[in-house]
């Protein structure tokens, strides 16, 4: 909650878009900047029905959570409410306009997202489909010929986690970064195997052992177990999920892990769906 009192003018008083201003832009990608001229948000906006004006928004629901002193903001608002407490105004930039539809928009949105940095972004989400077509290191580039996961083996149940912010932020090792901390395991911990997953591609496959609850957050949870991370030492190893990940629809971008069953080469999800609670 940001820590705003008293009479508090917002400095960003910006007219909306009129109609020549959004005939001209029609879709596209902008960023919301701080006064030192950091990027904190990327966003796209235009397209029938979306609202031109998109990138003023934020802006205007930021005066709205001021308004109500509301507890509960997303860390893009705090970090607008910060900008204005300073006396300064959210610098806002358009980065690409004139696209001709929402689906270029979200490829240049996702393209300017991994440039910046996720960990430098109050995004909630992560770019349109960068699980498989987004930023790859030039190692990464040769793992686009990763074989989509296909297993000879039955499984009954092996947990997918996305370990790619904790290998980059909390500088973790693969094994480290599979096996914890996670929620709402409880449902799933009959899982035999677990995958850490980057970009798509499996780094490392654990054969689970014992879970335990970590001693900071009893909420969450992880396991020990054997590790596989040396390539043809395992057949979830250094394989393609992208088809499994596609699987979740937007679910896998917020964040979420996923359980699936494997079933003569074919996978079907137990957990991972949008509409799901599990």
């Amino acid at each position: 909650m940001s820590n705003l009192s008293g009479e508090f003018n917002c400095p960003n008083d910006e007219p909306n878009f009129d109609a020549h201003v959004e005939l001209a832009l029609g879709c596209y990608v902008y960023v919301l900047k701080d006064d030192d001229g950091d990027i904190f948000y990327v966003g796209k906006g235009g397209g029938t029905g979306a609202g031109n004006d998109r990138v003023l928004h934020h802006l205007e629901d930021a005066r709205k959570k001021l308004q109500s002193n509301s507890p509960n903001i997303s860390k893009k608002i705090e970090r607008i409410h910060a900008i204005w407490r300073r006396g300064k105004k959210v610098e806002w930039e358009i980065i690409r306009y004139g696209l001709p539809d929402s689906q270029s928009a979200f490829h240049v949105e996702a393209a300017v997202m991994d440039i910046i940095g996720r960990d430098k972004l109050t995004n909630a989400q992560g770019g349109h489909d960068a699980s498989h077509s987004g930023r790859r290191t030039s190692s990464e580039v040769y793992r686009l010929s990763a074989a989509h996961v296909a297993p000879k083996e039955d499984y009954g149940k092996v947990l997918i986690f996305n370990i790619d912010k904790g290998l980059k932020v909390d500088g973790r090792s693969p094994y480290d970064a599979t096996r914890g901390w996670w929620t709402n395991t409880r449902k799933h911990e009959d899982a035999t195997h677990a995958v850490g997953v980057v970009r798509g591609v499996s780094f490392c496959v654990v054969e689970i052992g014992l879970w335990h609850s970590w001693e900071i957050d009893k909420q969450r949870r992880g396991f020990d177990g054997r590790l596989y991370e040396e390539s043809g030492s395992h057949e979830l190893l250094g394989k393609n999920y992208a088809k499994v990940i596609e699987q979740a629809a937007g679910y896998w971008g917020r964040g979420n892990w996923l359980a699936v069953e494997f079933s003569q080469g074919n996978a079907r999800l137990l957990r991972g769906k949008s509409s799901t609670k599990k």
